[in-house]
């Protein structure tokens, strides 16, 4: 999953569990060169 992560979350992001990553790559971040596109399907939802 694409996220932004700062040096300091960079443990919690590679080692963390689902429901403490996923609030990092939920929140918004107000700069006007960032944007986030929502999608009709969560990533990773399909099963294959």
């Amino acid at each position: 999953m694409p996220a932004l992560v700062t040096p300091d979350e960079y443990p919690i992001w590679l080692e963390g569990e689902a429901r403490t990553t996923g609030g990092i790559a939920a929140r918004y971040f107000a700069d006007p060169d960032l944007y986030r596109e929502p999608t009709e399907q969560s990533w990773g939802t399909e099963t294959s």
